[in-house]
């Protein structure tokens, strides 16, 4: 059992007692739960907290107006992918993790760090992917942005 002192009470707990935090070298937090959960309560009523907490319940529907809008609107479709898209990038993905799909080198240079590139996201085509280096890749993609059938 793997025991770990508090940076608060400096008491040494187990590492159970932890929150988890992915930016800690041990994967836990450096403040045990009960001084974090006081630590926290003593925050929210400070004016910072106080005002931290109304910009929480505004945001909702401050996020909601931006989305009505015009400009939200035209930002959420210039993000948005289509769903075959996704689907086609799923199905490589999980080929790759589970072994029936293998990473190949760059066909044009050789490289070994690869993307997978779909000439199609037709349902028979999911797995149908060209390898190419990031740079090959992009350029592929600018050569092609003026066709009409590649948006």
């Amino acid at each position: 059992m793997y025991l770990k002192p508090c940076k608060k009470c400096c008491e040494i707990k187990p590492l159970s007692d932890f929150p988890p935090h992915k930016k800690m070298a041990d994967g836990h937090l450096n403040m045990c739960r009960s001084c974090r959960r006081e630590y926290v309560n003593e925050h929210r009523k400070t004016p910072s907290g106080i005002a931290m907490r109304q910009r929480e319940k505004q945001y909702p529907e401050v996020k909601k107006r931006y989305k009505k809008s015009e400009k939200g609107k035209l930002a959420n479709s210039k993000y948005k992918t289509s769903s075959e898209k996704m689907s086609s990038r799923n199905a490589v993905h999980y080929a790759l993790k589970t072994g029936k799909l293998v990473k190949e080198p760059c066909f044009v240079c050789g490289n070994l760090e690869t993307h997978g590139h779909h000439s199609s996201y037709a349902p028979d085509m999911k797995l149908a992917v060209t390898w190419l280096c990031q740079i090959h890749h992009n350029e592929l993609h600018i050569e092609h942005s003026g066709y009409k059938s590649w948006k």
